[in-house]
């Protein structure tokens, strides 16, 4: 009975992950978003392959860290779902009503079909707490600019860069002053 019902789950996830890709893997990275290198994912096909192939000679020099063969089993994830035509996109940082927003903490599949949107989660260093307050502060009005997400949230300068490095802010101008070069 047991093995039947292991071979029933397999079959039903197979199923789920060939008829609706956009939504298994997303529901698959959301299961391990504090272990994925979302720098590698966004960077795509090469820079997973890249990243994977130094997780893997750290392994087998045997100088990885713990969480280093889950990481490696992510990018295998990710490179697979890269393959298949999907991609991950950028957190949105500017997001305003009604748009797509990963306010749940889960990748989400994009509404356009062709990708999975990353939760501000998955950034690396901004903490629950940090992600909370973004959230929070969204409510209240969108973000005029990165200086005015900054001065809103409380960001510190690392999470600035690792947000600007993920291509979070959109189109957001870095401030409200004119440059009249």
């Amino acid at each position: 009975a047991h093995a039947v019902a292991y071979c029933l789950t397999s079959l039903k996830i197979a199923w789920f992950k060939v008829h609706h890709p956009a939504a298994f893997y997303a529901q698959a990275l959301s299961l391990q978003v504090k272990d994925l290198d979302l720098e590698a994912v966004l960077g795509g096909e090469r820079k997973i392959r890249e990243t994977r192939k130094e997780i893997q000679d750290r392994i087998r020099a045997r100088l990885a860290t713990a969480g280093d063969e889950n990481k490696a089993g992510l990018l295998e994830l990710a490179l697979e779902m890269t393959l298949r035509g999907l991609r991950v996109l950028p957190p949105r940082i500017g997001a305003s009503e009604g748009e797509e927003a990963s306010e749940d903490w889960r990748f989400l599949p994009a509404k356009d079909g062709g990708g999975i949107l990353a939760p501000l989660r998955a950034v690396p260093g901004l903490g629950d707490i940090l992600a909370e307050r973004i959230l929070r502060e969204r409510e209240t009005g969108e973000f005029r600019t990165i200086e005015d997400f900054a001065l809103r949230t409380g960001a510190s300068r690392p999470t600035l860069e690792a947000l600007r490095r993920l291509e979070a802010f959109g189109d957001l101008a870095p401030s409200a002053q004119l440059s009249l070069v």
